[in-house]
């Protein structure tokens, strides 16, 4: 689904395609899932888990403000190099969040417990003396999430663009909010 939605948007995205694309049966996708909303929720859920964990891991070594902030542009730039459509899909399931209020409810969810889960280690590393947030660690953290929506939308928008400067300047402004000067 997570690819057939990159491809032909959630709204052209259809068990046909996510059947091929998988290679089983659409009566299977509709046994286990009843409908395209139901598994688009799935594909949420299981993303939102892996997001987790991948902000975890790279915080994990991360030392500093200025480790933190290089670490997850990597990972940024791993997703947008490797999984680009973990970005289309999230930006296509806002759309839908919309026009279905059982995926909205979902995208919520998802955003919340990924807001939390990163504010929860700002605030580990702001105990352990690593960092030192100008906000609360969940306000930063959804701030930090904030920026590099907007960098993968920028870069989504003009592919071949020069996102340099605007890479520099969220760097700048994400040293600042975990309390570090600007490099």
């Amino acid at each position: 689904m997570r690819s057939c939605v990159a491809k032909y948007g959630a709204a052209g995205a259809t068990f046909d395609h996510v059947s091929k694309e998988a290679g089983v049966s659409r009566g299977l996708l509709h046994y286990y899932f009843g409908s395209k909303e139901r598994l688009l929720i799935e594909v949420i859920r299981r993303e939102t888990d892996r997001l987790v964990e991948t902000i975890q891991a790279a915080a994990s070594y991360a030392g500093s403000a200025e480790e933190l902030v290089d670490v997850l542009l990597k990972q940024l730039r791993i997703i947008l190099d490797n999984e680009p459509e973990l970005y289309l899909l999230a930006f296509e399931l806002v759309g839908e969040a919309r026009r279905h209020p059982e995926i909205g409810a979902e995208v919520g969810e998802y955003n919340r417990q990924t807001r939390a889960k990163f504010g929860e280690i700002i605030a580990e590393m702001e105990t352990k003396g690593a960092v030192a947030p100008r906000h609360a660690p969940l306000a930063t953290a959804s701030a930090l999430l904030a920026m590099a929506n907007g960098l993968a939308l920028e870069m989504f928008q003009d592919p071949d663009g020069d996102h340099d400067a605007c890479v520099a300047a969220d760097i700048d402004a994400a040293l600042y909010l975990l309390g570090a000067e600007k490099r």
